[in-house]
């Protein structure tokens, strides 16, 4: 197979991983996630992607509104993700829940504990 068809099967194939992890988080979640803005960036380990992205959320029980960035850095062996390291924006998820309080509270308890 020549090098370019190869290098679009890798990706197409890291797309729909990358697809099915964004439908896995949303199934289970208090917040509704619309990933926006995905850039997909190959690394020169063949197994490790990073993914850049936005998420517009919604939180289902507060009804708050905002958006998120985020970036995924993934490893995909035999087309399964053996490991993510996901970094969000947890300070807008905190308010967004109506949950700051509690976060300020459990910083405030690390810092002098």
């Amino acid at each position: 197979m020549p090098a370019d068809r190869s290098i679009t099967s890798r990706k197409q194939a890291k797309n729909a991983v990358l697809a099915e992890r964004f439908a896995q988080v949303a199934a289970d979640s208090p917040v509704r996630l619309t990933a926006t803005n995905v850039v997909v960036r190959e690394t020169e380990d063949p197994e490790v992607i990073v993914a850049e992205f936005d998420y517009l959320v919604h939180h289902r029980v507060t009804g708050r509104d905002f958006s998120a960035g985020t970036i995924q850095v993934l490893r995909v062996r035999d087309g399964l993700i053996v490991s993510s390291r996901d970094h969000h924006d947890h300070l807008a998820l905190a308010v967004a829940g109506g949950e700051l309080s509690q976060l300020v509270a459990a910083l405030e308890g690390d810092v002098t504990g």
